[in-house]
């Protein structure tokens, strides 16, 4: 029973501590600043530890201070070092690698005096997840449960401050309070991460939820419920794992179980995944090869006056590929524009009127090319290839009306009506 009560106790606690980070991971997000919460992160170890050489004992209110000190002061160098017209990953590597190697030597001399061994600093690298109190759980619940409000809140004002400050300051907000909102957030997000993930994971808690919710959409609201939600999925995930897995520690397990859950995002999102954005780009060369086919068989009868049946295997379709043909006939089946009676196909009316539609937009747009803009009349027809599966009824029209209904195309081929 008391390991079933610490699981649920880490279980909330992470969950409530990714989620929390997630969310404002948008906002590190949106401001372009992504790889500045890593700075943040690294930075908090040297404040962290000044705060224990100064008090010389561990009090979470205290080290949290002195980490959201140092934060401050990273996001202070950061921003001058850019103003100065250093670039923006150059000052970000600096205030990082700088930082964090007077955390190390901070953090190596404290080891060294008497008792720092026992301080348990050096959690602060990997987290201690996996041994969250219940007042731990609390302080994040806390924090998160403010920063929720907060966000709610102040929702527009910090988008705009991020995007449209002018618009902002016309409103009579002062942008400045608005974009160090925005910065604080992310700040207290990156102290409670710190306690649970450590300094080196830290960024990964608040940006790959954030990767993996711009697979499902690119509005802010939709970004920002997607990126919690991956986050307190990550969350669960990676503490269940910790705990029916042995040995495996619960900070990494939660920042694998968001990168699954990112590379799962990427790969079936239905806005914009990669399996998604596959089968558009399937369809849509089917649809192009199903076009070409009816075009292809509407100059043959155009050229030989026959009538079908036809086949897969005939020459008129050898632009194609094998297996290709194959499927484009089942699908002009499928869509009523052959019919297929003892293997054969034949045309029926709706496909005669869908492929003598494509010869003609084919031709208008070979006029178009030569007449309008000038191209030598055999240089047309590819541009054209590419151009007849473009074009929409209205565009159709107005095309036409701006040739003068013309009756042949730059090769004196009749343009059908």
């Amino acid at each position: 029973m008391a390991d079933f009560s610490i699981l649920w106790v880490a279980i909330l606690g992470n969950m409530v501590l990714a989620g929390l980070a997630s969310f404002v991971g948008v906002f590190a997000y949106l401001q372009k600043r992504s790889l500045t919460s890593d700075a943040v992160a690294h930075a908090a170890l040297p404040g962290i530890c000044v705060a224990y050489l100064l008090i010389g004992y561990k009090d979470f209110l205290t080290l949290s201070a002195g980490a959201f000190v140092f934060g401050l002061l990273a996001l202070f160098f950061i921003n001058k070092l850019s103003r100065m017209g250093t670039r923006a990953d150059t000052a970000i590597a600096l205030t990082l690698t700088t930082f964090f190697a007077l955390g190390i030597f901070l953090l190596t001399y404290i080891q060294h005096q008497a008792n720092g061994s026992q301080s348990g600093l050096d959690k602060f690298l990997f987290g201690k997840a996996a041994s969250l109190l219940q007042q731990d759980v609390y302080i994040y619940l806390g924090f998160g449960t403010v920063a929720l409000l907060v966000t709610i809140a102040l929702y527009k004002p910090i988008l705009y401050s991020l995007f449209d400050e002018p618009y902002l300051a016309t409103l009579g907000y002062p942008v400045k309070v608005f974009r160090g909102v925005a910065s604080g957030l992310l700040i207290v997000a990156v102290l409670l991460g710190i306690q649970s993930v450590g300094v080196v994971l830290m960024s990964a808690l608040l940006i790959t939820p954030v990767g993996a919710a711009l697979f499902f959409s690119r509005k802010s609201r939709a970004i920002l419920l997607a990126a919690f939600i991956v986050g307190l999925l990550g969350g669960l995930g990676g503490t269940l794992s910790s705990y029916y897995i042995e040995k495996v520690p619960t900070g990494p397990a939660v920042v694998v179980c968001l990168t699954l859950l990112a590379i799962l995002s990427a790969l079936f999102a239905p806005a914009r995944g990669i399996l998604s954005a596959w089968t558009r780009h399937r369809a849509y060369n089917l649809k192009i090869a199903c076009e070409n086919s009816l075009k292809a068989i509407f100059q043959y009868q155009e050229q030989t006056g026959r009538t079908g049946p036809y086949s897969p295997a005939d020459r008129i379709f050898s632009f194609m590929p094998p297996l290709l043909r194959y499927l484009v006939f089942r699908q002009l089946n499928a869509q009523q524009f052959l019919n297929k009676n003892d293997g054969a196909y034949t045309l029926t009316e709706k496909g005669a009127e869908q492929g003598k539609r494509i010869v003609r937009l084919h031709r208008l747009w070979e006029m178009y090319l030569a007449q309008e803009l000038q191209v030598a009349p055999d240089h047309v027809h590819d541009e054209a290839e590419s151009l007849e599966h473009l074009i929409t009824p209205e565009i159709e029209k107005r095309l036409e009306t701006m040739l003068n209904y013309p009756k042949v195309d730059p090769h004196a081929k009749q343009i059908p009506r």
